[in-house]
């Protein structure tokens, strides 16, 4: 879809971005377009903007920052997101629960192409590069092939209290949220979680969230 460059705002959520940046002051030039810096309050907050808006995430940012925002409503009212200053590395997972991603620019990416490729998104264009789209396909497809069967095995070696820990992990409750919640104590959810990364085969709770957003 398309929509009226005039009315569509550029979002850039970064805290390493000012906005007075060159980065800002050129692609505004180049686009003609409205660049606004979001802080992190801003957006965790749930901004309420009644315009159509493009937001750019700065991929700089730490790794619990950006997992917090992977399924945050502002993220998802977006018309589309686009990872900037992002590692030639990409992590596959991570991309794959971002909601409408349409791009994603690699922190040496020219000022030109990222003014040029940031216009094709306002007017409703995917701009993820190819390299990276054969990689997602790439990733998809062992997952298909390889984990079918496992995955299969791991739901069924997970009990209902399991599960239940895990539903709970997906909306972010703490290990006491959860103890209060399911009537039990503090260390028997802690002794649920042990079990359950060994057999998720994880080390931390992040990764076992994700883990349950792709396979449940």
């Amino acid at each position: 879809m398309t929509y009226p460059i005039q009315e569509t705002i550029i979002y850039v959520f970064s805290t390493l971005i000012s906005p007075d940046e060159h980065l800002v002051s050129q692609v505004q030039r180049q686009t003609h377009l409205a660049f606004n810096i979001l802080n992190c309050d801003s957006v965790l907050n749930n901004i309420n903007i009644e315009q159509p808006y493009i937001l750019l995430i700065d991929a700089r940012l730490n790794e619990e920052t950006l997992f917090k925002l992977q399924n945050h409503p502002t993220i998802k009212k977006a018309q589309a997101t686009a990872l900037v200053f992002a590692p030639q590395t990409p992590n596959l997972v991570q991309l794959s629960l971002w909601h409408n991603l349409a791009g994603y620019f690699y922190e040496n990416a020219p000022l030109s192409q990222f003014s040029q490729q940031v216009r094709k998104i306002v007017n409703g264009q995917n701009c993820l590069p190819k390299s990276l789209l054969i990689k997602f396909f790439q990733h998809w497809q062992a997952i298909h092939h390889q984990q079918d069967n496992q995955m299969v095995q791991v739901k069924l070696s997970l009990t209902r209290r399991e599960l239940d820990i895990l539903n709970h992990l997906q909306v972010e409750h703490s290990n006491l949220d959860i103890a209060d919640s399911l009537f039990v104590s503090e260390h028997t959810v802690k002794s649920h979680l042990y079990r359950i990364f060994k057999k998720l085969k994880v080390s931390n709770r992040r990764q076992a969230i994700n883990w349950a957003q792709l396979y449940l």
